[in-house]
Order: C-alpha cells, then structure tokens, then sequence
C-alpha cells in the first residue's frame, strides 16, 4: 500500500526541474570517469531520447533508482521524481499502442533465499513488486539469464513467467524500439506491479519456474486505507506530501528532512503555522523535546498573531503539547494542556471530530494512569464510536484505540479482555502498517505480556 501511496504522490508531481538529481549523481560518481560521462551525456541531451532509452542504458541510473524503490529510499526517490514519472508516463503511452489478448513474458534472474521462500510459501497469494521490472518476450533470453545465475551459489536461480491480457491495469508495454538494446524483445513493468502466484516447478539443471499472472486484485480494505490516505498526501508541496508519508511510516528523521524542505517554500502564516505542528511532532518522537516545545509554541505564536486564527487548530497544538508533557511525565503540565485543548475545542463546537477522537483517548491514558479504569474506558468508548465512522476499518488509529482499551483492562486484572483487544490492535497493525512500525511491535509485545501474565 505505501509503494501505491508513493506512485501517487510522484505521479501527482508537477515540476520539470531535474537539477537536484543532476547535482546529487554528480556527487555519488565523481570519482567513476564512466558514469561522468553518461551525466554529462544525460545532462546535456535528455531531451533528445525517451526516458525508456536512458533507463536501459547500462548506467547507475536504472540501478540506483531500482535499488531506492525497493529499499525505500525515499530521499533519493524525491531527486529522481521527474525522472520517474516521465518514464511511468512514457510505458503507458507505449501500452495503449499495443492490443493484447493474453501473452507470456519472461525474466530469469538470481533471487536470495529469503525472498524465495516468502513466494514459495505464498502460492496463490500475491507478490507486489515495487520497482520497475524489465522482462522479455524470449523465454530463452530469459533461460540464459536464469542458467547465468547458476553459478551464485548464495541465489537461487528462477524464472519468473509472467502471464498479461488485455485488462492490466498496471502499465506494462513493448520498448523494444525505444531501448537502447533493440535484441532483448524487451517489455517493461512501471512501478508497484502486483502478481498472483501459481504453483512452482524446478527443472532438471536446478532453475526453478515460478509462474506469475499480473492482476487487478487487490484487498478492498486495504484499497478504502489508501483512498483515505491519499487525500491528506495530495497537497500542491510535493515535500509536504513526502513529509507525511515518512511520518506514516514512522520514519521520523526523513519525515523532519522533508518537513523542512516543504517550510523553505511556504510563506503564508497557516501553513507555516501546520509545518512547525508538524516538525513538533517529528521532534517529540525523536525524544527531542526542548526542540519540538519551540516548533509547537512557533505555530502556536503565528496563530494568535492572526484574528482569523481557527481555534481548533490552536486545540491541535494544546493536544500535542500535552501529549508531549505526558511522555516527559509531567503530568500536571499535560492535564493543563489537554483542558486548553477541549476548552479551544468547545470554542468551536466540537466540529473537528477527528480532534475530539483523539482527545478522548488521550485523556483516557491520563485517566488509566491516575486509577480511573471506569471513566478511562468510557474515553475510550466515545472515541472508538467516532474514529469508526470516520475511518476506514483497518485504520492504525483504531488499533491505537483497541491498545489503550487493552491496556485499560491489563491494569483491572481483565487478561482475557486485555489479550481480546490487544489481538484486535495488533491484528489492524499488520494489515495496515509495516512489520518493524513501533505501534506494531507496541501492540505485539503487550499482548505477549498479557498472555504471559494470564499464564501465570
């Protein structure tokens, strides 16, 4: 769901400007006399070709790009924006011009272990590939790849045989006459293909055949997620759009980095005021606190400075200063904070509901930690009601709510209530979060304890 997310936002991207990806390449090879010289080749003449025709030049330039998509490097993705949603554009301008029934497509490769076994262990389930994939139309070309990858005896040696029609969705198209090797019967995948895994078979030298049908599938809740998160990531800053999908991902560092690229842009007091909300917030899980109590008292200054000023954006920051206060435990701070924040939130109506969600299951752990199991529930009750209605089902702010309700429960000895809410968490965190995201290994290693301490 995150590659989607990113293809979005890089699709959604506006600017020609290639000049922060020429000045990054020139620093990473200015030592390699060979690579220079395809920059300055690049540079100078890229307009002359297709993006198609640089991407199969054998350069650092398809291989870094490959190497960011599937490693997550999104900062070196933001440099190569452009590029990439050239070459996205070009594969489906190229797709429309063929008419495809059905066909096969081939690529042999060496594959690690690891990944192996993932797909060996997943038939019939799907495989995502979030970088673009180069294949033939030659099962040969394919087998010689394959039978070359033989000799690595840390790869297992496959062949991926790719099954299309007419109803792809994902771009995919001939470029044999756009590459720059004309032999190969070359098609090529954008971004973010998904495939359907068939059973797999090895032949006789030891290449194992892993059939694969490109498809349309996809999970409708995790679809409705995406939707939901997409329009908060389609602002006209592309940075701001990066930003928050770092912070989604928990990647705060990046999210800081892009965060700050977006404020050195923004010149009005409201948005201005958002991006040091936001920057606060990045500090505060970095465990920064000094800093990220100035970025907030920062948005909250250009917000009293204006009579226009909404006062539930000032009961956003007064939920995030306490927030703040209660992880240094300081708690009568924390309480101040948390009754300026409903005070500016009645102010208004109470019609930011997301914002009184949030509020009422913050205030539910204040409540948990004072003793107040019964009124901490009820909290957390009235935000579950809201954040149900608002949000899609698998959304990682309902297991937040499903934890602290575990929580709750752990602390009045309920164990089978606490584990029952805690599975719920956990269950929505590995639907809609990344294995190694902190709320997910929150939520795995409370319900361990939970189940320890009811075992004991």
């Amino acid at each position: 769901m995150y590659d989607q997310l990113f293809r979005d936002i890089v699709l959604g991207v506006k600017d020609e400007n290639m000049q922060d990806m020429y000045e990054f390449c020139e620093k990473q090879y200015r030592t390699n006399p060979r690579e220079q010289s395809f920059l300055k080749t690049l540079k100078q003449k890229y307009s002359s070709h297709p993006p198609v025709w640089w991407y199969s030049q054998e350069s650092f330039l398809y291989r870094m790009l490959n190497k960011a998509l599937r490693t997550h490097q999104y900062d070196i993705l933001y440099l190569l924006r452009v590029f990439i949603r050239h070459l996205h554009e070009q594969i489906s301008v190229q797709q429309k011009k063929e008419s495809i029934d059905q066909k096969k497509l081939f690529r042999g490769q060496g594959m690690d272990k690891a990944d192996f076994d993932r797909i060996r262990m997943n038939a019939n389930g799907l495989l995502c590939i979030s970088n673009f994939l180069s294949t033939s139309a030659d099962r040969e070309i394919g087998l010689h790849f394959a039978r070359e990858a033989l000799h690595d005896r840390k790869k297992v040696s496959v062949l991926l045989e790719i099954t299309i029609d007419k109803n792809t969705v994902v771009p995919v198209a001939n470029i044999a006459d756009l590459s720059a090797y004309k032999t190969e019967q070359e098609w090529l995948f954008s971004m973010g293909a998904v495939f359907r895994i068939g059973s797999l078979e090895c032949l006789p030298d030891g290449i194992w055949i892993i059939p694969l049908t490109l498809t349309n599938d996809q999970d409708e809740q995790l679809s409705a997620l995406r939707e939901h998160f997409k329009k908060s990531m389609a602002d006209r800053n592309v940075c701001l759009n990066f930003a928050k999908l770092m912070h989604q991902l928990a990647a705060w560092r990046k999210s800081e980095y892009f965060y700050l690229m977006a404020l050195e842009t923004e010149t009005t007091w409201q948005r201005r005021s958002v991006l040091f909300n936001n920057l606060a917030l990045t500090k505060g899980e970095l465990g920064q606190y000094r800093e990220a109590l100035a970025y907030y008292h920062k948005s909250l200054e250009l917000k009293g400075a204006e009579e226009s000023d909404s006062a539930t954006d000032r009961a956003t920051t007064y939920n995030n200063i306490a927030t703040l206060y209660y992880k240094q435990k300081k708690m009568d701070r924390a309480i101040e904070y948390f009754q300026k924040a409903i005070e500016a939130c009645n102010a208004q109506g109470n019609n930011n509901e997301e914002l009184v969600a949030t509020l009422h299951v913050n205030i539910a752990t204040i409540l948990d930690d004072q003793g107040k199991y019964e009124e901490a529930l009820e909290k957390c009750e009235e935000s579950l009601k809201i954040r149900i209605k608002l949000f899609p089902a698998i959304h990682p702010s309902l297991a937040s709510t499903y934890g602290t309700i575990a929580n709750t429960m752990h602390h009045m000895g309920s164990y089978a209530k606490a584990i029952e809410y805690a599975q719920k968490a956990l269950d929505i965190d590995r639907q809609a979060l990344p294995p190694d995201h902190p709320q997910t290994l929150l939520h795995m290693n409370n319900l361990e304890v939970f189940k320890q301490q009811q075992s004991d």
